[in-house]
């Protein structure tokens, strides 16, 4: 995709949009080109300083439908797990207390400006960090066609990538393992939890993804 498609397509998509939120909604049907949420996100957020908004806390799990997107212009704290399938844009930094996964076999975005901490992480979409990603136990990154991308420090017990990009400024991890490498895992990097390679078959005859079971 050129350049000149790229604003030709931009402008008929945004042409009608009002909020920030309908921005976000439309800017995540362009998934060929996500980096350009993330980088409206950015300039918006010189425009609202994200630490002079309040926090966000939730109580509960938040679920984001396709083609919908939540946006929240300080930091945020959900206690719950966060299914995203559409978008969720966070101008500051996410601590989710549970596990974050996003739509199997279709685009999604989570973009936050600041740092995102959680216990879990299983996506198959667009992630991108600016600070540093901070996940207790798994981070499972699948699928082929979008990225895992973290400014800072990537840091988790296990980092499991089928297919897919993953990029970062530092790693700092107990076990990594590619499947595409046929990388075993040691035993002790499982112990506490539980992971099962294979699965199901999945898209285009590939093995489905491998299931991770989380602490309690």
């Amino acid at each position: 995709m050129t350049l000149p498609e790229i604003r030709a397509g931009l402008e008929h998509t945004l042409e009608s949009v009002t909020t920030v939120e309908a921005l976000f909604e439309r800017l995540n049907l362009e998934a060929e080109v996500a980096v350009i949420p993330y980088a409206a996100m950015l300039v918006l957020r010189t425009l609202r300083d994200p630490i002079s908004q309040p926090m966000t806390t939730l109580a509960g799990d938040l679920t984001i439908p396709t083609e919908s997107a939540k946006v929240i212009y300080g930091s945020a704290t959900i206690a719950g797990p966060v299914q995203n399938d559409g978008a969720l844009v966070v101008f500051g930094d996410l601590t989710i207390g549970n596990i974050y996964g996003d739509a199997a076999w279709s685009y999604s975005l989570l973009a936050v400006g600041g740092a995102l901490q959680a216990r879990g992480v299983m996506s198959f979409g667009d992630m991108l960090v600016r600070g540093d990603l901070l996940v207790s136990d798994i981070v499972h990154a699948w699928y082929n066609e979008y990225t895992l991308a973290v400014g800072g420090i990537l840091r988790t017990r296990v980092l499991l990538e089928e297919y897919h990009s993953t990029r970062y400024t530092t790693l700092d991890v107990q076990e990594t393992a590619h499947l595409y490498q046929r990388i075993r895992l040691s035993a002790p990097a499982f112990s506490h939890g539980g992971c099962t390679p294979g699965g199901p078959p999945g898209r285009a005859g590939h093995a489905g993804p491998t299931r991770c079971r989380f602490l309690a």
